[in-house]
């Protein structure tokens, strides 16, 4: 038996709930390991001094002098009527509040959805789009361009 079992089955050996096996494997390792024997001595008397307190008992009519003052004198109740209320209207407050919260996500969620699934892909072939006509006039206008310039490739070639 290794000590930290052996320590586990004190309360078990104090109050004799052991089996015969385990009672004789504990009382092997008390008496063969000096730490788990001290530590078992120092237990188990503490627990015998404890046996030896009488018990306290409360003076003739103790009960009976305590509910005839406690019906004297009833508990203060400090102006806290009001905190139950406090705290279940704050408690439909916040439901009332994340629900609302939860009902403007999922709208606004289901709007982007929506807007998502609505749109148009772009055509594949932008420039070739007649109906726009713009890549068409950039043409000319760089066509123009290049005739406005002074023509000094026309001199640079031999």
């Amino acid at each position: 038996m290794i000590c930290r079992k052996a320590q586990r089955l004190f309360d078990d050996r104090l109050d004799n709930r052991l089996d015969t096996a385990t009672q004789a494997a504990f009382d092997a390792h008390i008496a063969a390991c000096p730490a788990c024997h001290s530590e078992w001595q120092a237990y188990s008397s503490a627990w015998q001094l404890v046996g030896r307190l009488q018990p306290i008992e409360p003076s003739h009519g103790f009960v009976e002098r305590t509910m005839r003052r406690l019906d004297e004198n009833p508990v203060p109740s400090h102006g806290l009527d009001w905190l139950p209320i406090f705290r279940w209207a704050a408690l439909g407050l916040t439901v009332l509040a994340m629900s609302l919260g939860g009902w403007l996500g999922w709208q606004q969620w289901t709007t982007l959805q929506t807007a998502k699934n609505t749109v148009k892909p772009i055509d594949s072939t932008p420039f070739l789009q007649v109906s726009h006509g713009s890549f068409f006039e950039d043409m000319d206008v760089i066509a123009s361009l290049e005739e406005l310039t002074p023509s000094s490739h026309k001199d640079s070639q031999p």
